[in-house]
């Protein structure tokens, strides 16, 4: 009751003004009521209130003017823990600790703490990441939204989500996962879930001496790793600002037939700026402006190796791959306004625009009538193939027009943007309190593709252009505007909280190919419903369950036969959490009456099938996500603390029909096959100790073989991935208050897995890579 007449009470009828930081909001300044305070989804309702006692109390005492503000970052991360808990569906957040404690650049491995998510190697540092959730393809990210600051960030979310952009880690201060029921307030994609990607906030105010407003991260390592990454800003009641940069290099850890690079430069920039009114004025507005540029340069490649290459040295790369680069740049630019009135609602509104322009020089395949590059990899020795695996290695020149290399530009230009708005509310209803959010978002992005070809002869392991002019392969034009709401309401009746709402999605997309003049049009609308229930059985207990419905739209250009990706996702399970100890257990059954695939290039469709979609049909996946976590301690020595996490997922599939299609993965299906790129089994271990100024931890992380075909019992050896076993270190010594040393080894015992055969034979993951940084704060 003495937390509920709280909870009724608006912040500003007794003048407390308190800094509360809700992570939906990102903004540190941001003047926050008890009752606005939940907006957030993970509710900071309890942080406010308790906030706000400690706000009253201490200007009691210091006579503090009402326009101070309390500074609340420790309670904030204390208190996340404690909402989440009651929290119906299932959400993790990964925090600023735990980020800068293992400073992983690669999202794939920051991911491993969060069950339900699974990641496919490629190129061993992350820089085009594979992440499914709770079965939903991998490929690219496509399945999922991804979001920073909230704002989706996928090169074209509608038209052509594939992530090839990705923001940098290092910039970022946390990481929230949703699935279930919680994901359906994001979209458009809702069948495995959503992430959010949460950026640096603005330095807080220079008067508090023990602020800070910048700092300096340093790293080198083997493969001529560097990472360069630096921030400073500043801030005042009525302003801040903050400039943040990061930059990564290595030569490469794979061994190109003949010398060279087989690395990549990434450069990631962004600036911050803030403007808000008076704390004490009645209606109380805030401006903040966004604006980024990255850019990449890789020597990446599409090639991988036939298994006895793998076997004899997995981080060699043949010589037709010698000219494989990737290169792209991507803008952003955002504008948000955020009002409080001072009442039981705040109004949050976004305009944004990304831009991203990539350019993908890669090997395609021989000229017409050879066999494709999987065939020739997965048989190597037989007569026909072994000309064409010898003028790949270098071993023969190109000696007949069948032998001529193929080297194709995929260059795309996407742009996205719009506008989106969110108001939260909450009004008292009978008695009990409603948190609602309402949002509105118009979208509209597209892509523009532009491939093309380039013959090359290998003479005496060099490529050499054939004089064969240019030739376009592809050149189309995909778009998509999109009209999407959403309501959400949670409400708590004593020990049962409730949280359901829906999103509609109104979607038309173009698609013009610019070689044949043909031009397909498609309209999609939808209604997707979510419930989610979490009951607390006992003060430390809680059960909980929900069910959605899982949705992704249809590529733009697909025959018109394709329908949406649809399904409806249930899950059920338990949160327990008693002092430092928090378990959570969550089985999912996820329906599909409709899996959509999608031919990409990456999963090895030919070049005239590309982005376009197909049915597969109804698929059952099922599973179950475990966490387990306690933080030990003891006084031997001084006090010493032994943090434990363990992170499990179990998960399988069925298809429930037969089907045939491009994509090699899933060529021929029958019924009762698995999905490919699955694996059964996942567990991740880590286990810290930290004692003053030092600290360390290790990550034990294990991935059960997957199958690269849809298919039942065992898969052949060239159809499916190696288990992984790998074990990941991080060391650091505080130097002083505001500096220290660390070092860090990724794969610390050197496994040597394939970790995947798309699209073109086997890849390895990042081998054993050491680093030692220093980093200071001011």
């Amino acid at each position: 009751m003495f937390l509920q007449e709280w909870f009724n009470r608006d912040a500003r009828s007794n003048g407390q003004i308190v800094e509360c930081q809700p992570e939906a909001y990102r903004q540190p300044h941001r003047r926050v009521s008890p009752r606005i305070a939940a907006r957030a989804p993970l509710h900071w309702v309890e942080i406010c209130l308790i906030a706000q006692l400690f706000s009253s109390s201490l200007r009691a005492e210091t006579g503090a003017e009402t326009e101070e503000i309390i500074k609340l970052d420790a309670v904030v991360i204390t208190g996340d823990a404690e909402t989440r808990q009651r929290t119906p569906g299932s959400v993790h957040k990964i925090d600023q600790q735990a980020l800068e404690q293992w400073k992983h650049t690669d999202i794939h491995r920051v991911l491993e703490e969060v069950p339900g998510v699974y990641v496919r190697g490629e190129d061993g540092w992350g820089l085009r990441p594979n992440i499914g959730m709770r079965g939903a393809g991998s490929d690219r990210s496509k399945k999922i939204a991804l979001m920073e600051d909230g704002i989706l960030f996928a090169p074209a979310p509608y038209s052509a989500p594939a992530a090839y952009y990705f923001p940098l880690m290092p910039r970022m201060q946390s990481v929230e996962v949703f699935k279930g029921p919680a994901a359906i307030q994001y979209g458009p994609n809702t069948v495995g879930g959503a992430i959010n990607f949460v950026s640096r906030d603005i330095p807080g105010s220079e008067e508090d001496e023990e602020d800070l407003n910048g700092a300096i991260d340093l790293a080198l390592g083997n493969y001529a790793y560097g990472k360069l990454h630096g921030y400073y800003g500043e801030s005042t009641d009525r302003y801040g600002w903050l400039l943040e940069g990061v930059h990564l290099q290595s030569d490469g850890f794979k061994e190109l037939d003949g010398g060279g690079d087989t690395g990549f430069d990434k450069n990631d920039i962004l600036f911050k700026a803030r403007f808000n009114s008076d704390f004490s004025a009645d209606i109380y507005h805030q401006f903040d402006l966004k604006i980024g540029y990255a850019d990449e340069e890789s020597d990446e490649t599409y090639l991988g190796l036939t298994d006895d290459d793998f076997d004899a040295n997995p981080l060699r790369r043949y010589a037709a791959s010698q000219l494989d680069n990737m290169s792209w740049d991507h803008q952003q630019y955002s504008l948000n306004h955020y009002m409080d009135p001072g009442g039981s609602y705040a109004l949050n509104t976004t305009i944004y625009r990304r831009e991203f322009s990539r350019v993908w020089d890669k090997l395609n395949g021989f000229s017409g009538g050879a066999p494709d590059l999987q065939e020739i990899l997965s048989d190597p020795y037989s007569p026909v193939n072994s000309i064409f695996y010898e003028v790949l290695t270098g071993q023969s020149d190109s000696l007949t027009p069948t032998e001529t290399l193929l080297m194709g530009a995929n260059a795309r230009d996407f742009i996205a943007q719009g506008i989106q708005t969110q108001i939260e509310w909450e009004p008292e209803i009978a008695g009990y309190v409603h948190e609602i959010r309402a949002g509105l978002r118009y979208h509209e992005d597209e892509i523009i593709r532009n491939h093309s070809e380039r013959g090359f002869l290998m003479q005496s392991g060099e490529m050499v252009h054939d004089g064969n002019p240019t030739r376009f392969t592809t050149r189309n034009r995909a778009s998509a505007e999109a009209l999407a709401l959403h309501l959400h309401d949670d409400v708590t009746f004593g020990d049962l909280t409730l949280s359901g709402g829906v999103r509609a999605e109104l979607i038309e997309t173009d698609f013009i190919n610019r070689l044949t003049g043909d031009l397909i049009s498609r309209s999609d609308d939808v209604i997707i419903p979510g419930l989610g229930i979490s009951y607390k059985t006992t003060p430390n207990l809680r059960l909980l369950a929900g069910v959605h419905k899982g949705f992704v739209p249809v590529p733009p250009g697909s025959d018109p036969e394709v329908e949406p990706e649809e399904s409806i996702n249930y899950e059920f399970g338990l949160r327990f959490s008693s002092g430092d100890l928090r378990a959570e257990a969550i089985g999912f059954f996820n329906d599909y009456s409709n899996l959509t695939g999608v031919c990409t290039f990456s999963s090895g469709c030919a070049t005239s099938e590309l982005d376009l979609g197909f049915n597969a049909g109804e698929v059952d996946i099922w599973g179950l996500e475990a966490v387990l976590e306690k933080t030990f301690a003891s006084s031997i020595q001084g006090r010493l603390e032994f943090p434990v996490k363990l992170i499990y997922t179990w998960t399988t599939s069925e298809f429930k029909n037969a089907f045939t299609s491009p994509r090699p993965d899933l060529r021929d299906v029958n019924v009762g096959d698995e999905l490919p790129y699955l694996p059964e089994h996942q567990l991740t271990l880590k286990a810290g100790v930290s004692r003053h100024q030092w600290r360390g931890a290790v990550a034990f992380t294990y991935v059960a073989e997957m199958r690269t075909s849809a298919g039942t019992g065992e898969p052949a050896d060239n159809e499916r991935t190696d288990q992984q076993t790998i074990v990941d270190l991080t060391l650091d010594y505080q130097l002083t208050n505001r500096s220290q040393i660390y070092f860090s080894a990724d794969n610390l015992f050197d496994d040597e897995a394939i970790v995947a055969r798309r699209p073109f034979g086997a890849r390895p993951g990042k081998p054993r890579t050491l680093s030692m940084g220093y980093k200071m704060n001011f």
